[in-house]
């Protein structure tokens, strides 16, 4: 039996709303820069892609936790909804944890050429998505409802994301990440008056 490859293709933020209707932030698979001056809501969503091209799937008891870095540091810590930089939105506006996705193919993200889709899962809890199975040669979508916490962050911070599957990274075709963004500090300017 050939080996079970999960592979994050593709990625797209979108701003914080409905499942299936809320709006491409930029563009495909590019970091957008993301104004941080109060937390900001957002979503993460990612085409995972089985790349294994045989008989293996997943299993039904698989775990997929997202995790960070800031600044290319090397120091990955998991998503959860007391992290600091970025954590799990435990009150999004319309998509509640654990509901189905829908494929967005026509909307922000490139299906693969081969395979069919499994829907996903939001997560807006602790930054883990429990018990999902990807069979073999097919792709999903989960997205992850995120805060990004602006007394953590600083202008020009950029954030990178990857997944876990029970434990251990899997690979990506391209990185996901965010650009962090602080208004500029406005000067004032003195006026004085001469008799």
């Amino acid at each position: 039996m050939d080996a079970f490859v999960p592979r994050i293709d593709h990625y797209a933020w979108y701003e914080d709303g409905s499942e299936s209707g809320s709006s491409i932030v930029g563009s495909e698979d590019n970091a957008p820069t993301r104004n941080n001056d109060s937390d900001s809501p957002i979503h993460l969503r990612l085409l995972i892609a089985e790349t294994g091209a045989g008989s293996a799937g997943g299993m039904a008891t698989d775990d997929w936790q997202l995790q960070y870095d800031v600044n290319s540091a090397g120091s990955w810590a998991d998503v959860n909804a007391a992290s600091s930089r970025v954590q799990t939105d435990t009150s999004p506006a319309t998509v509640s944890d654990t509901d189905a996705t829908t494929d967005r193919g026509t909307n922000g993200l490139t299906n693969p050429g081969s395979g069919s889709f499994v829907a996903g899962i939001v997560e807006a809890g602790d930054g883990e998505i429990t018990n999902h199975e990807l069979t073999a040669d097919n792709f999903t979508e989960h997205l992850w409802a995120l805060i990004l916490v602006s007394a953590d962050n600083s202008d020009t911070d950029t954030i990178d994301f990857r997944v876990q599957l029970n434990g251990t990274e899997i690979a990506d075709n391209v990185g996901p990440s965010i650009v962090i963004d602080k208004a500029a500090v406005v000067a004032t300017r003195r006026v004085i008056m001469v008799n």
